[in-house]
């Protein structure tokens, strides 16, 4: 069987059917002769894509993409969500090696509202094509933990099938959080390809803008363009909803929809409170321990050095580093 040379890829479990059913609409209309590969993590989830989208789409079992030795074995260790993000990675690596030279990963809770050619020739071109995270120096903690970009859309090529073996292995070795592993579900492992690919980079904050990055990028509506721009003027070419937050400009997914007189239903206040309390209670955690380790360290050091009493080192180390560290955030410091 001849490859195409590029496509779409979409996971999709039960929770997400509308969303990915709106995407692929959305996909269709802008792009109508590109293949659209759906990864179902269900029986249902197949049949319901396979009755509302029809022909539009190539619809693949999960069990497929890994086998029943491996699917049987991450089925007993991992939540729906972590197989989505860890089947990424697998789809990816079989697609490309048996159906397409290239393909762009999309989240389901995706829209796109404009054309996005330069994204699609990029990963056609390259190795590896990565939407940077965008956040700035001072969130270097959660790019730490988390990694230095988006996992909602991810380009590769045949270029990149060793690479992609090995984001499957990693996979299905570790899609989780774990902060003595230092690992974040499927995305952390993306920082790797940078440094052994040939990656292009997309700093765009018009590509994938997230409900994170609102209210830096202040989007509005501009009515003599009739499009969505950020403050600084930047298109919002694809606009990413996470089920925590709505905003009004993936509201326009539901005219996908109108038809099937379907809605895109958004999670309740309750279980909104239930992610950000296991987030916080993650990061207060991990902010003890860290903070144990520094202590540990700092005294070892302290008790060791020679030149300085250890009233004194422990004064500097505890209490004036602080001080020091607000003095050099100061401008004319020097």
């Amino acid at each position: 069987m001849k490859k195409i040379k590029f496509s779409f890829l979409i996971v999709c479990s039960k929770k997400y059917i509308i969303e990915t059913v709106g995407l692929v609409r959305n996909i269709n209309q802008l792009y109508p002769h590109y293949k659209i590969f759906v990864i179902s993590l269900d029986i249902m989830t197949k049949k319901k894509l396979l009755k509302l989208l029809k022909k539009s789409v190539s619809v693949i079992s999960v069990e497929k993409i890994w086998g029943n030795i491996f699917y049987k074995n991450i089925e007993c260790r991992m939540s729906v969500p972590e197989i989505a993000y860890a089947t990424k990675a697998a789809a990816a690596y079989y697609l490309i090696k048996k159906y397409t030279d290239s393909l762009l990963i999309f989240d389901a809770d995706l829209l796109i509202l404009e054309k996005i050619d330069d994204v699609i020739s990029d990963v056609k071109k390259s190795d590896v094509t990565l939407i940077s995270a965008n956040r700035d120096l001072n969130d270097w903690q959660r790019s730490n933990d988390i990694g230095l970009f988006s996992a909602g859309i991810i380009g590769f090529s045949k270029k990149s099938l060793e690479g992609l073996l090995w984001w499957k292995r990693q996979c299905f070795n570790h899609t989780n959080i774990n902060i003595f592993f230092g690992n974040y579900y499927e995305q952390k492992f993306l920082d790797y390809f940078i440094i052994n690919y040939n990656t292009k980079l997309i700093k765009d904050i018009g590509i994938n803008l997230s409900s994170t990055f609102l209210k830096k990028a202040k989007p509005f509506f501009d009515e003599k363009k009739k499009k969505w721009l950020t403050k600084d003027k930047v298109p919002i070419r694809i606009f990413h909803q996470s089920r925590v937050t709505n905003h009004k400009i993936y509201e326009l997914k539901n005219n996908y929809l109108q038809d099937l007189d379907l809605k895109i239903k958004y999670i309740e206040t309750k279980q909104k409170k239930i992610i950000f309390k296991i987030d916080e209670l993650i990061n207060f955690l991990r902010e003890i321990l860290g903070n144990i380790m520094f202590v540990f360290i700092y005294l070892k050091r302290i008790f060791f050095q020679k030149k300085y009493t250890f009233l004194f080192a422990f004064k500097e180390t505890f209490i004036r580093k602080k001080k020091l560290i607000n003095l050099i955030s100061r401008k004319n410091n020097d």
